[in-house]
């Protein structure tokens, strides 16, 4: 996945426990993957850090729209319409991925690659797409443009209509943050913490700790101004929004975040924050609330007590702001 500048700042280097930790760093999927293993064996950890590396690799190699060695790329320049296998880790993201899209009404969906792209585009040119460009796209996106039969290995997919195009872009490192974590668990590290930057998962908490502790720094001067500790363990949270991936176009930001239901670039100022039972999930709600108007978030939220979330969006100069569920800022 291509590189990204990281919605908010954490200071990875989380406060130190009375044991010793391990960190290391490895750019992987447009952003910088940290892991920090709370242990007693400098060597051990460093070969379960290493193999985790390697886990996110296999993901980028299957979910990536930027490389054209990985599946989703190929998958999206060829447009199948007949049945294929693809790999484990597709198919299960994309199951998630239906299943999530049908609980936000379609707020998250990652069928809309050939809108991500169009407005990519836009982006290269500092110009806005035409209406017909965006109505092409809109097209061919949405769940019924592609069929998938997840029930069986090998996973197998089609795409019924030409030109869709996936983007997990909302979901991507979510997934893959999962994944890290159960690498290092397999390992014999229960007390680990992998980050990107806008997507955490955290396992046991250190040595002699009650939990993870960092801290959450928003550090955009248009931006909701957060400032907080996070303490947390065995936990999942991930952020969204355009403070710094936007489009300014005729004195408007359009956001790089794409409402699905009308192929337009959100122009909300919206950042979200979400902790839920997974990173995937956590990324996939984190994205979807930047589409969704404030009600609907409170119905979702009330629907669903294991996600929190803190919401900002600007209706004119006015902010608005949602703080619902379990708090995970102390």
């Amino acid at each position: 996945m291509k590189p990204t500048v990281l919605l908010f700042l954490l200071l990875l280097s989380v406060l130190q426990s009375r044991g010793q930790q391990f960190s290391f760093a490895e750019p992987k999927m447009g952003a910088i993957f940290n892991i920090t293993i709370d242990g007693s064996d400098s060597l051990m950890a460093r070969q379960a850090a290493y193999k985790a590396f390697a886990r996110i690799d296999e993901i980028n190699l299957a979910l990536s729209d930027y490389s054209e060695q990985s599946e989703t790329w190929q998958l999206n320049a060829t447009s199948p319409a007949n049945w294929v296998e693809v790999s484990e880790d597709l198919g299960k993201v994309l199951k998630m991925s239906q299943a999530m899209s049908e609980q936000t009404f379609g707020a998250f969906d990652p069928t809309i690659g050939a809108l991500v792209q169009l407005w990519r585009r836009a982006k290269r040119k500092n110009e806005l797409p035409g209406q017909q460009q965006i109505a092409e796209a809109l097209a061919v996106n949405g769940f019924d443009a592609i069929v998938f039969d997840t029930s069986r290995l090998p996973f197998k997919i089609k795409y019924v209509k030409k030109g869709m195009k996936l983007d997990f872009g909302g979901i991507g490192k979510g997934y893959a943050v999962d994944e890290a974590l159960k690498v290092l668990k397999g390992e014999g590290f229960a007390r680990s913490f992998v980050s990107t930057g806008s997507s955490i998962a955290a396992a046991d908490a250190p040595a002699n700790k009650a939990t993870w502790e960092f801290l959450l720094e928003d550090k955009n001067s248009s931006g909701p101004g957060i400032n907080e500790l996070i303490k947390c363990s065995n936990c999942f949270i991930a952020s969204s929004g355009d403070i710094y991936q936007y489009l300014e176009f005729g004195g408007r930001k359009y956001s790089h975040i794409i409402d699905p239901e009308t192929g337009e670039a959100l122009t909300n100022g919206a950042f979200v924050i979400v902790a839920a039972p997974s990173g995937a999930q956590a990324d996939a709600y984190a994205t979807a609330f930047c589409v969704m108007e404030m009600e609907e978030i409170r119905r979702f939220l009330e629907r669903n007590s294991e996600v929190s979330a803190m919401v900002w969006k600007k209706d004119g100069d006015v902010v608005e702001e949602l703080i619902f569920g379990q708090s995970f800022v102390n």
